[in-house]
């Protein structure tokens, strides 16, 4: 006998973060090519995985990091060029998130020492 299942409920998805703001790490490090995330946690999160897209719709989005708390450094930016954020965030029993919404930054390179 074949058994078939209709109407099974479509995963439950969490509702998702919001970044705050993407800046360069220290007065040393101002060639754009590295960046704080900055983010409202999530009580209860454990993992928080960064996309970056060069579209504004976030089409092509790679992820990049998987942060584990606001504030953390992110390397291999591209410099002088907008670019297109989404975070999604997991719970320790594996429940991921929605993304964020798209957040685009820039982070110029300012590195006086070329």
């Amino acid at each position: 006998m074949l058994c078939t299942v209709t109407g099974a409920p479509a995963p439950i998805r969490m509702p998702p973060t919001e970044m705050l703001s993407v800046v360069h790490p220290l007065i040393q490090d101002t060639d754009g090519r590295k960046g704080l995330f900055n983010f409202k946690e999530v009580e209860g999160a454990v993992a928080y995985d960064v996309y970056l897209s060069l579209d504004p719709q976030g089409r092509g989005a790679l992820k990049v990091k998987t942060l584990k708390k606001s504030g953390e450094r992110v390397d291999g930016l591209k410099a002088n060029t907008k670019t297109y954020v989404m975070l999604v965030y997991r719970m320790k029993n594996g429940k991921a998130s929605k993304p964020s919404p798209i957040f685009e930054y820039v982070l110029d390179d300012t590195f006086a020492q070329k």
